[in-house]
């Protein structure tokens, strides 16, 4: 605990507000960051029950369709790579 230093007095009065009235811009302003808080919670609230949300049957088809892709990309990936190591072993012999 050799490394502990701690707050200097003004950073502690203005974190704190212990009537620090010199830069009162540095003192946290709690009520207004609660109503920005609680707003954020609204508006957020509200956009989502404005999102139009998939049925199961479309889930499911993205899914499968994202799995198919992702096997197909894999695959011509996997042959790309075998046909290129192939290649390097011919230049290498």
């Amino acid at each position: 605990m050799d490394n502990f230093k701690p707050l200097p007095k003004k950073m502690f009065f203005a974190i704190f507000d212990l009537n620090w009235p010199s830069r009162p811009f540095l003192r946290p302003n709690f009520k207004g960051v609660m109503n920005k808080l609680a707003q954020y919670i609204q508006d957020s609230r509200a956009e989502l029950k404005k999102v139009v949300w998939p049925s199961k049957k479309e889930t499911r088809n993205h899914t499968l369709m994202v799995i198919g892709i992702s096997l197909a990309v894999a695959a011509f990936l996997g042959l790309v790579d075998y046909g290129l190591n192939l290649l390097l072993k011919l230049f290498i012999r």
